[in-house]
């Protein structure tokens, strides 16, 4: 069966029946416009082509909710476009839907989101590919300040036909706990794993980490979130005569975001992604970062 049949598939089992719907919100939504610059899209290492290039990001995020009287029920639909300036046809688009479940102090949701012709390259020419991916988790609350989750999300990835040896199913689990430092700071902790199995065994990878994060909302208009996050893999199946023998990876990144509302719905979407690459495989060591400015506006 196919990823994206699958996933069609899981959300229908979380329909909730027309009958049991006592209350429904008014559909709510966001969409937003960003410009900004990526400085080495490849995210590569000396050696090794890695140009810059501006970015137009255009996003549209809409939901709906129903209280059945006990639980209430979220819908969500969602849908992106990145436009690349400076590398031959790496624009790409992406869509998402989900349902979301809570009951008391449990969450749980489960979601479905396709990226199509991303782009990444190991020799500086662009390789493409199909990314689906199936996600859920469970979250729950001990109290006013903590709360726990579990995430699991599977990926297909799906690749050229010349470059078939890379596709794999990856499996990723984190576990998060949160606690409020205040009204208005939070503080998230998790652990990181994961597993991809790819067709050709010099693309299969094992991995773990974690990430500390921290959010906060000064007032009603401004809400930020910054993240670090480190990510040890190893690729313990390739031969020895494959560059990815005995290869070891360190990613760290660091992310940023800064949403400010300066007229009732109209606001200031500023984001910051860096991340740097320490690799056994000397291409592999890099660092990259993506910076991104615009307007959104919520309805």
């Amino acid at each position: 069966m196919s990823r994206i049949r699958l996933g069609i598939l899981l959300l229908a089992t979380l329909a909730v029946p027309a009958s049991t719907l006592v209350e429904s919100e008014p559909w709510q939504g966001e969409v937003g416009l960003l410009y900004g610059n990526h400085d080495n899209f490849f995210f590569r290492g000396a050696g090794s082509p890695a140009p810059s290039s501006d970015l137009v990001t255009g996003y549209l995020r809409l939901e709906k909710t129903w209280d059945t009287g006990r639980s209430d029920w979220t819908f969500e639909l969602g849908a992106d476009a990145v436009a690349v300036a400076d590398v031959d046809a790496a624009d790409y688009e992406g869509f998402e839907l989900g349902v979301e479940y809570k009951r008391g102090r449990a969450k749980a949701a489960l979601g479905y989101s396709a990226l199509l012709n991303r782009v990444f390259s190991e020799s500086g020419e662009a390789i493409f590919f199909d990314q689906a991916t199936i996600d859920f988790w469970w979250r729950y609350s001990l109290g006013e300040r903590w709360w726990i989750r579990a995430r699991f999300k599977s990926e297909d990835w799906d690749f050229d036909l010349l470059e078939d040896d890379r596709d794999a199913d990856v499996g990723k689990l984190s576990l998060t706990a949160r606690f409020a430092a205040t009204k208005k700071l939070g503080i998230r902790v998790s652990y990181l794993a994961e597993d991809r199995d790819a067709i050709g065994p010099a693309n299969n990878r094992t991995g773990d980490g974690f990430e500390l994060a921290f959010e906060g909302a000064p007032n009603e208009q401004t809400t930020w979130f910054l993240r670090f996050r480190s990510r040890d893999r190893d690729y313990e199946d390739a031969a020895p005569d494959d560059r990815n023998f005995r290869r070891s990876d360190t990613t760290d990144e660091i992310n940023f975001n800064l949403r400010w509302t300066f007229v009732r719905q109209l606001g200031l979407y500023v984001r910051n992604n860096y991340r740097s690459g320490d690799s056994t495989r000397v291409d592999r060591n890099y660092t990259g970062n993506v910076v991104e400015a615009g307007l959104f506006y919520s309805f």
